[in-house]
């Protein structure tokens, strides 16, 4: 029996191991930027093609999930503090929007107490007076 024979067939199997690699070395011969603007392009198709058949599509929004949408309230709005109006007894808190309370104080960079809920209400007043109506 050859010694050597062995140690062939070991040199066989890292070849073929090495065989794995080379698509790897074929993708790594296409360049970069070429697979980019093949995605890119790809990308603004899809994008043109939603845009165009937009209006064959239902709008999708966390209201069509959770159910009907509430019957709109309008009126002469009174400001409750800052991030809150009343209509009609209906309290609407607005979302998103984080108001001091109509009774709170801050501190400013002095270190001076100013009464920032009513202003943060007056504010809110001022904008609804001129806005239209809600």
């Amino acid at each position: 029996m050859d010694k050597y024979r062995y140690d062939n067939r070991s040199d066989r199997w890292r070849n073929r191991n090495g065989a794995k690699h080379s698509r790897a070395r074929r993708w790594a011969s296409v360049p970069l930027r070429l697979i980019l603007v093949t995605a890119v392009a790809a990308g603004a198709l899809a994008a043109q093609t939603a845009i165009e058949h937009s209006e064959r599509l239902p709008e999708i929004n966390a209201s069509n999930w959770f159910g009907s949408k509430p019957a709109p309230i309008t009126g002469v709005a009174s400001v409750i503090d800052g991030d809150t109006i009343e209509i009609h007894g209906q309290r609407i808190r607005f979302n998103g929007i984080d108001a001091p309370e109509s009774k709170q104080y801050c501190d400013d960079a002095k270190g001076f107490e100013y009464p920032c809920g009513r202003l943060a209400a007056e504010a809110l007043d001022r904008f609804l007076a001129t806005s239209k109506p809600a």
